[in-house]
């Protein structure tokens, strides 16, 4: 009778833990994709800038939503977002070792 009611508590507890890798595993793919794309977005236009838009600092245009930027003001703000990321990845292991604990 023990040894039933131990393993049904390890059963609940392995299940608990695959719910919550399978809920970090979903967050951290959105998140990997939404840097992909961003990614590919920036790509596309640190490609399009040419050097006299350096020189002059020229604001650079951004397609889709159509803002202007100041050339200085895009480069900081791209540098931010991708030193930022390297840091999902730190909280999908916190995230991971948080639930597995309990």
């Amino acid at each position: 009778m023990a040894e039933k009611k131990a393993e049904e508590e390890v059963q609940l507890r392995l299940e608990r833990l695959l719910e919550s890798v399978n809920e970090a595993t979903r967050t951290t793919r959105t998140h990997f994709l939404i840097l992909m794309l961003a990614g590919l977005y920036f790509a596309i236009l640190i490609g399009a800038t040419t050097d006299e838009q350096f020189l002059r600092e020229i604001d650079i245009v951004l397609p889709l939503v159509n803002i202007g930027l100041p050339i200085v003001t895009f480069y900081a703000i791209t540098s931010m977002c991708f030193c930022s990321s390297t840091s999902c990845r730190g909280k999908f292991i916190a995230f991971v070792r948080r639930h597995e604990m309990k």
